[in-house]
């Protein structure tokens, strides 16, 4: 059983959004924000962010913004890995900031 946790952003946080990139999962309400430090290698139509030790691992296609995000745990029980697909809103203007800083 995977737990998906619930992101809520309060507005008055809005330059720290400008510094996230913001991905919410299909057909739910939750969503991951990923930062600058959370990059690991990008290509002209790719990015690939790397969290919790490399346990998830997320995939984003710059043009379409859609994102892929694969967990894999590390528990006794060998579990398959948890795989969830969405959509990440203002790829590119996201990316632009992290350049420019």
């Amino acid at each position: 059983m995977a737990i998906i946790i619930e992101l809520s952003i309060p507005l008055s946080y809005a330059s720290e959004q400008e510094q996230s990139l913001l991905c919410t999962v299909d057909n739910s309400d939750n969503a991951f924000l990923y930062y600058p430090e959370h990059l690991i290698f990008a290509t002209p139509h790719y990015l690939i962010f790397q969290n919790d030790e490399g346990q998830v691992i997320t995939h984003v296609d710059i043009s379409t913004q859609i994102f892929v995000r694969v967990k894999h745990t590390t528990n006794p029980f060998k579990e398959k890995p948890q795989m969830l697909l969405g959509y990440c809103e203002k790829v590119r203007e996201a990316l632009s900031t992290w350049l420019l800083d």
